[in-house]
């Protein structure tokens, strides 16, 4: 999910250099909310307070997943740390 949410960053950068009205800063702010909203669930409900390495359709439980996985908590973890230096949160940040 993490290398998704980094291409989508860049897709929305690019979009906005080309047409800096279509979206607001807290409308892709809130886009990105919204995707991670089942992640931020499953850690914090996780005993291992991780993300598992697979799932099957709809994020359903899959048996045969590590129950916690670093490299899916640390791509998620770098989206979030680009996201906060983009100018999207910078310009959300600014106004509160």
């Amino acid at each position: 999910m993490g290398f998704y949410l980094r291409a989508k960053l860049r897709d929305f950068q690019h979009l906005r250099s080309d047409n800096p009205d279509c979206m607001s800063d807290d409308e892709i702010c809130q886009y990105f909310a919204t995707v991670i909203a089942p992640h931020r669930a499953m850690i914090a409900s996780d005993p291992y307070r991780g993300l598992t390495e697979l799932t099957n359709k709809g994020g359903q439980h899959c048996p045969n997943s590590c129950p916690t996985q670093a490299w899916s908590s640390g791509c998620l973890l770098e989206f979030l740390v680009e996201l906060e230096q983009s100018d999207f949160s910078s310009r959300q940040s600014a106004g509160n």
